[in-house]
């Protein structure tokens, strides 16, 4: 069965179970990933037609969670933000400082994909001197398949893309296809199938001090986006910190979370009282404590502190901080400013990619991140992004193909950060 031959009176009401049941937007993962997914599955099931695809979908509840599987892209590494777990480690030093409580500490991971994401978490705290005992990182995934993976805790040479590689000696075993990670630091893991859509969230689960829910909103309607969020709100404590992906922030309400910079990652902390406060909203809001500018004033005024070189590196971190507090419009501004201003930057042009993609632009992002490697082949991030929004395109050959690219960059050295 030929995924073009599935036709849309199949399509459009799997979508439509998609979105109710997991909250998916099937569209953002790319025209073709929806009909080439139910393709495979009827192909695996021996299924004569897509119709029939839909009448077992609909009737075994088993069905959902295997096609779920391959639609959603568990793309992740260990230390893949290592910005975050800094911010991470200096919040819960802080906290141990000024607290007497004898709890663990509780973290929440979800979606935890393969299990990198939470094992990173683990690795941080246990080299900042916790102990596996004083930790709990609940890893919860809607997929089945990934949370077997991640209770295996074997990983191959893939999982291990971090500049830095001498964890791996320290918390895992070599084996014969990879490496299995040490008891020590599974320990504190505790994996549990979860859909962070369901309207009963919040009474499934204990409060946690913290939240890691990167790049999961991204994939999501408005109206799950907030019912995630205000699930998110309920199990997190007063004080808590949320982390998402920097292209999300701008769907968080100031209202619910406060924003604050911590080690250059944005720490979204949970407002102590909810009182007069509706449902988020599904909407940016100027979450950032930094002063609003314009992109032209930016430029002028950095080109009169230093060089034209230093003075593109500070409006392009000022771009940076505005795009991950949720600011993509006028981070989107500072770049073009810049752009049109200075003429080609690699570095520009990928922070516009990524503000595009926040956005819901992908094929103009997708553009901006090739123009980035064409002034700047050595452009790391640039590499791993267009792979990432190669895959969701469905395009698995060039995904690999960017993903070997940026392996070879790293090993040799020549690749920018």
């Amino acid at each position: 069965m030929k995924a073009c031959s599935i036709a849309s009176s199949v399509i459009h009401p799997i979508e439509e179970l998609l979105a109710r049941r997991v909250g998916l937007d099937a569209k953002s993962l790319g025209p073709q990933a929806l009909k080439r997914a139910v393709a495979q599955r009827a192909k695996t099931l021996s299924l004569p037609s897509p119709q029939a695809y839909w009448d077992r979908l609909r009737a075994d509840p088993r069905e959902l969670p295997a096609l779920v599987d391959l639609l959603v892209v568990p793309e992740t590494w260990f230390l893949r933000e290592p910005e975050a777990l800094t911010a991470l480690v200096r919040e819960v030093e802080v906290r141990r400082d000024h607290s007497t409580a004898t709890s663990k500490l509780r973290i929440l991971s979800a979606p935890c994909a393969t299990g990198e994401e939470p094992l990173s978490i683990v690795i941080a705290l246990l080299d900042a001197g916790w102990s596996s005992d004083s930790i709990e990182v609940v890893a919860g995934d809607i997929s089945e398949r990934n949370l077997a993976k991640a209770a295996s805790g074997c990983y191959q040479a893939n999982s291990f893309r971090s500049r830095e590689l001498g964890f791996r000696n320290r918390y895992f075993e070599p084996g014969p296809t990879g490496f299995r990670a040490q008891a020590r630091l599974m320990r504190p893991i505790r994996l549990d199938v979860m859909n962070l859509v369901t309207r009963d969230f919040g009474a499934l689960h204990e409060p946690f001090d913290f939240i890691f829910c990167r790049n999961l909103l991204i994939y999501l309607h408005p109206e799950a986006r907030r019912h995630v969020l205000d699930n998110l709100f309920s199990v997190l404590r007063d004080g808590g910190g949320l982390f998402v992906g920097a292209a999300e922030c701008g769907y968080l309400s100031r209202q619910l979370f406060q924003s604050e910079q911590v080690n250059g990652s944005f720490v979204f902390r949970k407002r102590a009282s909810r009182a007069g406060v509706g449902r988020l909203r599904d909407q940016a809001d100027p979450l950032s404590p930094i002063a609003p500018a314009t992109p032209d004033r930016l430029v002028s005024e950095a080109s009169q502190r230093a060089p034209i070189a230093a003075g593109n590196k500070t409006v392009l971190e000022r771009a940076r901080q505005l795009a991950d507090a949720g600011s993509l419009s006028e981070a989107a501004g500072i770049c073009e400013a810049l752009l049109r201003n200075e003429g080609g930057s690699a570095e520009a042009l990928y922070l516009l990619g990524v503000v595009r993609d926040a956005e819901g632009s992908p094929r103009e992002a997708e553009a901006l991140y090739r123009k980035a490697l064409y002034l700047d082949p050595g452009c790391y991030e640039a590499i791993l992004q267009l792979s990432l929004n190669r895959e969701r395109g469905g395009d698995a050959r060039e995904a690999r193909m960017l993903h070997e690219r940026a392996r070879r960059l790293k090993a040799s050295g020549e690749s920018q950060p």
